[in-house]
């Protein structure tokens, strides 16, 4: 699938930024994934196999800014810095739902809410998937960057439909998302 952008930065090494790094990889997109804290050797290791560029220990704001967009982890709050610069460059930053589902042409059923989320998404996966090649991604534990990429690597190709259990603070970043 297409993607309208050859280089972007990813801010923050959680399961959405990995994911969203590995998509971008199995894409052809050229990453530099950000994390202010540390990165385990597993995940280095992933980078590394990827070929994903990164850092640790902090948010370097020229490399960041050589990017084309930005995909912000939920976890990072809108005032940290990086983002307030973000912000002022006029690059586009999104979360990693709204990269993600910008490559699939699965129909998203998206479920959200305070509580009974994830029996909720677990319950329509199990009803669908009786009857569709249906996968279960997001807040649920598996990011879908990574549930697509994985996919990918399978030679599975999208599936028919996506149940995506999304939280609240994963819909902060979610400006183009579209589930249907």
């Amino acid at each position: 699938m297409q993607t309208p952008y050859s280089h972007i930065a990813i801010l923050g090494a959680g399961e959405s930024g990995m994911g969203a790094a590995q998509l971008a990889s199995k894409l052809g997109v050229q990453v530099f994934l950000s994390e202010y804290g540390s990165l385990s050797a597993e995940d280095k290791g992933k980078l590394d196999g990827w070929g994903v560029r990164y850092e640790e220990g902090g948010h370097t704001e020229a490399e960041i800014l050589k990017a084309e967009a930005i995909i912000k982890s939920p976890g990072i709050p809108h005032k940290a810095t990086i983002v307030q610069k973000v912000k002022d460059s006029g690059l586009p930053l999104m979360g990693e739902v709204d990269w993600a589902s910008r490559h699939t042409d699965a129909a998203i059923v998206a479920v959200t809410g305070s509580n009974g989320k994830t029996t909720t998404a677990t319950l329509c996966h199990h009803i669908i998937s009786g009857e569709k090649d249906t996968v279960l991604a997001g807040n649920i534990g598996l990011s879908l960057g990574r549930a697509l990429a994985e996919r990918m690597d399978a030679g599975s190709g999208d599936p028919e439909v996506i149940v995506l259990e999304v939280s609240s603070f994963q819909l902060d970043d979610a400006h183009l998302f579209e589930p249907h």
